[in-house]
């Protein structure tokens, strides 16, 4: 541990300004929780279970103790309105993290491994690892990989350079979910080593900790989170989520942390009631990408369960997002764009502003039946008009639907009505002893900085990600790579869909989704990105897998940069050398044809790879 701790101190130390004072609070508070306990594993007792009270969820307001078991077994919380506590809400937009641990915690500590490296149990099972309870989990593992690539900088045929990387990554998952206090902690350090560009050798942090303390039992709670890494600054121009492949200029350090106070109070006949405040913030290491923070309130009542069959909650949320700084002209202009493109004075005006997402509601539900739920909100919520005025809870808004579930499937679907017209809202779920699938839509008004304080940066996956060549440089397909600079406020209309099928040797996952942006207020067009990717584990031998896969991703836009669609093909063959050793070898292709052609290239990457876990 003492090496972790010295790495957040020297970390936080190179830190160029005053700003970064409050990064030395965000690392002590983690340090107080996660490190802290991860400290005391080694003297755990295999008794230890999460003992930890029912815990508000972060989707805008408290969950409330009150849970209704379905007909299969899975949790229906009537305060959130959702199975398994998966997905938000109307009106209210997600938090960037979630508290506690619901399936356990060695799978929240496996789960936490987003970025670097994935843990070797997130893809098979063969490594058993050390014995483990529920309550805390810990372990160490190395991995080091030979890369050959034939584009190292993703240039476009004539210009790609070949090298070899040699790669050294050591990576602590660890969690723990007893008594007070329940955290997560994935750290990763990874050294770079080129043949033919010594002055691309380097060394990169990537970080992901989650924490939530009982300050009072019950009553008073604190949660937290915060993750380091590389993001992509803008994918007009070619780009990777990896450390060693490493397009110029095109990715920056990224650092966003969330801090959650929130009080639980009982309202007697009324419901429960929960007061929670928020801050957190993104900053980058380019100056040319705007850094941003977030102050916001929730308060929310949730009827008790005695008042079944009808229920309601009530929901009020002020989120105040400031963004400041960033010069998104100055970094067009490093990669020699035209100035028609790019109009300065129109790029750098009002590039410091405050935006407010504000909504209050009143949800009801009226239990129709076991499986069958009515569901009704109403309320207002901040109009966001053209002309780049807004309107705080100066709109009114309202939605109606229903809500089944069975034993194998759930079904909820919502029509309504907001400010910039009709909105729908649909999840559905199926779930069969070989075959799952899911597929949900929703809307939401949001803008860049909102969406990076709630987690969805575009924080690289690692080098190793896809263990084994698997999407070495890959783009993260699990959702649009997006740019980092914020162009307003936009209505964001998502659908995402998966298919998994397992038979006795395989296990296939499809995903697809599709994101339509609606500026309310750019001299940008509109955005529209597709994605899909397909993944096949075949367990051909008791130690031997094979992982084929084939990766899409497009983006249609009438703005900056233009339009593209990038192109990932690879498999990989993953050898157990002993239950705590794995060995791989991988070969990937990829390309990427778009408006911009000198952000076109073809790629080969082979990697050979060694893993090993303590």
């Amino acid at each position: 541990m003492k090496a972790t701790t010295a790495f957040m101190a020297k970390m936080l130390n190179e830190r160029p300004d005053a700003r970064y004072e409050r990064y030395r609070f965000v690392a002590a508070l983690l340090a107080a929780g996660s490190i802290g306990s991860f400290s005391s594993l080694a003297g755990a007792a295999d008794g230890d279970s999460a003992s930890g009270p029912s815990v508000p969820a972060l989707d805008g307001g408290a969950a409330g103790p009150s849970a209704d078991p379905g007909a299969d077994g899975a949790g229906y919380a009537r305060a959130t309105g959702e199975v398994d506590g998966e997905g938000g809400r109307f009106g209210i937009p997600r938090l960037g993290f979630t508290p506690g641990f619901g399936t356990g915690c060695v799978n929240a500590a496996v789960a936490s491994t987003a970025f670097g490296e994935p843990g070797v149990l997130q893809l098979l099972d063969t490594n058993e690892g050390p014995a483990k309870d529920s309550g805390r989990y810990a372990q160490l593992s190395v991995s080091g990989s030979e890369i050959f690539t034939d584009n190292i900088n993703r240039e476009p045929d004539g210009s790609a350079e070949n090298d070899f990387i040699l790669s050294v990554a050591p990576q602590l998952d660890a969690c723990s979910s007893t008594g007070r206090f329940r955290g997560s902690l994935s750290y990763q350090l990874q050294g770079l080593v080129y043949a033919n560009n010594s002055k691309y050798n380097d060394i990169y942090n990537d970080v992901l900790a989650k924490t939530t303390l009982d300050l009072i039992p019950q009553r008073l709670y604190l949660d937290a989170d915060t993750q380091y890494g590389q993001a992509v600054i803008d994918p007009s121009f070619s780009f990777g989520s990896s450390n060693a492949i490493r397009p110029s200029r095109n990715r920056t350090s990224s650092w966003v942390t969330n801090i959650s106070p929130y009080l639980v109070q009982s309202l007697g006949a009324v419901g429960q009631a929960s007061l929670r405040y928020r801050y957190g913030f993104s900053q980058y290491g380019d100056s040319d990408v705007a850094d941003s923070t977030i102050n916001a309130v929730y308060l929310d009542i949730v009827s008790p369960p005695d008042r079944e069959p009808l229920g309601y909650r009530v929901k009020v949320a002020s989120q105040s997002v400031d963004r400041s700084g960033g010069n998104e002209a100055r970094f067009w202009r490093d990669f020699n764009t035209d100035p028609d493109v790019v109009d300065p004075s129109r790029r750098e005006a009002g590039r410091d502003r405050t935006t407010h997402f504000d909504t209050a509601s009143l949800e009801l539900d009226y239990q129709v039946s076991r499986s069958l739920t009515a569901l009704a909100e109403g309320g207002a919520e901040t109009k966001f008009n053209r002309d780049g005025t807004t309107d705080r809870y100066g709109s009114e808004f309202w939605n109606a639907g229903f809500r089944w579930d069975s034993l194998r499937n759930t079904l909820e679907a919502r029509y309504g009505h907001r400010f910039y017209g009709a909105t729908y809202d649909v999840k559905a779920t199926h779930r069969a002893d070989r075959l799952d699938t899911s597929i949900s839509y929703e809307e939401q008004a949001t803008s860049q900085a909102l969406n990076a304080l709630n987690g969805r940066n575009g924080l690289g996956r690692g080098i190793g990600s896809g263990f084994g060549g698997g999407n070495v440089g890959g783009n993260d397909l699990n959702g649009p790579t997006t740019s980092l600079f914020d162009r307003g406020v936009f209505i964001e209309k998502s659908v995402r869909g998966n298919i998994g099928f397992d038979t006795a040797l395989t296990r296939t996952d499809l995903n697809a989704y599709r994101q339509v942006r609606e500026y309310r207020q750019s001299d940008d067009g509109d955005e529209t990105f597709y994605g899909a990717s397909l993944t096949n584990r075949y367990d051909f031998t008791r130690r031997m897998t094979a992982i084929p896969r084939v990766e899409w991703q497009n983006r249609d836009g009438q703005g900056i940069g233009g339009g593209y669609d990038s192109y990932e093909v690879g498999a990989s063959v993953v050898r157990t050398l002993s239950p705590d050793a794995l060995g791989s070898v991988g070969y990937q292709h990829g390309w990427r044809d778009g408006d911009r052609q000198s952000s076109d290239y073809k790629e080969n990457i082979v990697t050979v790879q060694f893993r090993k876990s303590f």
